[in-house]
């Protein structure tokens, strides 16, 4: 009882404390251990539940209702994705718009440079991609809708002696390979050059194929891009510019065939794509309606400009410092500052155009513009022609812009006359044509057309580049003496659709070929020397090894001392070497005329 009492005053106590302290009033119980240890696992079960999402109320402003009917959420949907579309634009607007200013002043500041240093005269650039060498003979290769790829070898040899003029020729056309290439249909073909063997083939199978033209079989694949190829371009013998329908313009290295960058910048199909001359920057265009600039050391993009039309083809002059845009039927020729020089414009499709340098009679030179049509014939402009004022001088009582006033008028000087139907590529090459009793050559240009009638024909262009004068004359002068000239050989395919055509001098037609083959294999190839002098180090040392065993019986058998032994290794060793170099020798000349003679 006594400690009752105790235990209820303690209570008491402790109640009252509470309620001196301001705390509430209530009586401690003491729990069980066993609905402490429950009430424990029920707190950490609760603690270890994750915590409830709040749910997201999902308010529509007054002025947007909720759709009633599914037309009118298709149309909202529709809005919603033109705002959008509207807002990129014009944020793309504004970027092109301060890309714009930008340029503006690095022109002006470039300007400013220039006056300050007028005393300090500046290097020009270094070409890298070098205008091709004369030849005797040149390969053709052309691919087709039919997958097919022809291959031929030219042969230029000195026209009769009817003809009138000396740098007339001949053209021999010998088939050397007809096969299908790919699995479906070839879009493109590229070659590095005469002092090359790399030919690069790309169409709707997604694939660029590389094959080596001197032993005419298939070297590898590229599979770097997931559409069709839509062009392939090298740029210098070293470096191959791919571009495709994916919106990527892939970079490799003929060395290895590694992929060194992709350039991304496009939005859609890249049409085709133009390395500078110097190798260091390269123009595209495509279906968004842009040409954007490259900077092929840095692999990034340089710059960007809205030209409000798909254009099909870009491609530099020979010197680089204009270049051409083709959009159906209208090319326009610009400067590097994006100044339009000159414009031209036809009633149906331009098939083609290319730019190529030649060397007139007066022995200056002068860039010819070559543009194929839908109508069969391909058109000659020169334009380094000097035009009469009297040309323009109805137009001065004209209230034209000045923009149109600063187009210089496209001069044409001659036609390639002998398709019946669309052109659809055209290559250019210098050639050598040797006189007709072979003590001399002269320098010539040949051009080679393919078309949708299936025919591949080559033109003599010495006529039109002889009749070139560096006189002034008038429009309707220079229209008087068009040059029209007929085709000299043609090959027949017998009516398959060709699409893509690639010329290129053959290196072994001129002098010193075999020293750029091994050149070529020495600074591009490289791996197949390495080979070759790994598998002669074996050689030497199995040799080697024979000879001292041999030494080393002789030694014994004849009792000689060291002094012996050694002289007597060094003449083995010698005889082994001489005996090695000739085998060597023999090797090297044996793979050079390999290398040299097609399959």
């Amino acid at each position: 009882m006594p400690a009752q009492k105790r235990g209820r005053s303690n209570d008491a106590g402790a109640g009252s404390s509470q309620r001196n302290t301001g705390g509430p009033s209530a009586t401690v119980y003491r729990k069980s251990a066993k609905k402490q240890r429950s009430d424990q696992q029920q707190e950490a079960a609760a603690a270890s539940k994750p915590a409830k999402k709040p749910v997201p109320q999902h308010t529509r402003p007054k002025d947007d209702p909720k759709p009633k009917t599914k037309h009118e959420f298709i149309q909202a949907k529709k809005a919603a994705a033109l705002k959008e579309k509207e807002e990129a634009a014009a944020a793309r607007r504004a970027e092109e718009a301060a890309e714009k200013q930008l340029r503006k002043k690095q022109v002006q500041q470039q300007k400013g440079e220039g006056v300050s240093s007028k005393g300090a005269p500046q290097p020009p650039p270094t070409i890298l991609i070098k205008p091709p060498q004369p030849t005797s003979s040149f390969k053709i290769v052309a691919g087709s809708y039919e997958r097919l790829l022809y291959g031929l070898e030219a042969t230029v040899e000195p026209a009769s002696s009817s003809t009138s003029t000396s740098t007339a020729f001949a053209v021999s056309l010998k088939p050397i390979f007809t096969f299908p290439a790919h699995i479906s249909s070839i879009r493109t073909v590229a070659t590095a050059g005469a002092d090359s063997k790399w030919l690069a083939t790309g169409g709707t199978d997604e694939i660029v194929k590389v094959w080596d033209l001197r032993k005419q079989r298939e070297v590898g694949q590229l599979t770097g891009h997931e559409g069709t190829i839509t062009s392939l371009v090298f740029a210098s013998r070293t470096y191959l510019l791919t571009t495709s329908a994916d919106a990527h313009m892939n970079l490799y290295r003929t060395r290895d065939w590694a992929l060194l960058r992709t350039l991304k910048g496009h939005i859609g199909r890249i049409n085709s794509a133009a390395p500078h001359p110097t190798g260091r920057l390269a123009l595209s265009v495509g279906s968004d309606r842009t040409i954007r600039m490259w900077d092929l050391m840095r692999g990034q993009a340089a710059a960007s400009t809205r030209i409000g039309i798909e254009a099909d083809l870009v491609r530099w002059d020979t010197e680089g410092s204009r270049f051409v845009v083709l959009a159906y039927r209208q090319a326009m020729v610009f400067r590097t500052d994006m100044t339009k020089v000159a414009e031209l414009e036809e009633k149906k499709r331009i098939g083609d155009v290319c730019f190529f340098r030649v060397t007139d009679a007066e022995g200056r030179e002068r860039e010819l513009f070559f543009a194929g049509l839908e109508d069969g014939i391909v058109k000659v402009f020169d334009l380094d022609a000097s035009v009469a004022d009297e040309a323009t001088a109805s137009n001065d009582d004209s209230d034209s812009d000045s923009d149109e006033d600063d187009l210089a008028p496209l001069v044409e000087v001659g036609r390639l006359v002998g398709h019946q139907n669309r052109v659809r590529s055209v290559a250019v090459l210098p050639v050598s044509v040797p006189s007709r009793k072979g003590k001399s050559t002269q320098t010539s240009y040949v051009a080679t057309t393919i078309s949708s009638d299936g025919l591949i024909r080559t033109f003599d262009l010495g006529a039109i580049v002889g009749s070139l004068s560096s006189t002034q004359r008038t429009l309707a002068q220079y229209a008087a003496h068009v040059v029209s000239v007929e085709s000299n050989a043609q090959f027949d395919t017998k009516g398959t659709r060709l699409t893509c055509l690639t010329a290129v001098g053959v290196a072994g037609s001129v002098s010193g070929g075999a020293e750029q083959d091994e050149a070529e294999d020495a600074d591009v190839i490289g791996s197949d020397e390495e080979e070759e002098e790994s598998e002669v180090d074996v050689e030497a040392e199995d040799a080697e090894l024979k000879a001292l065993e041999r030494a080393l019986k002789d030694a014994q058998a004849k009792g000689l001392d060291l002094e012996d032994l050694e002289g007597l290794l060094d003449s083995d060793d010698d005889d082994e070497e001489d005996d090695d170099d000739e085998v060597v020798e023999d090797e090297d000349e044996d793979e050079d005329e390999d290398e040299g003679e097609l399959e």
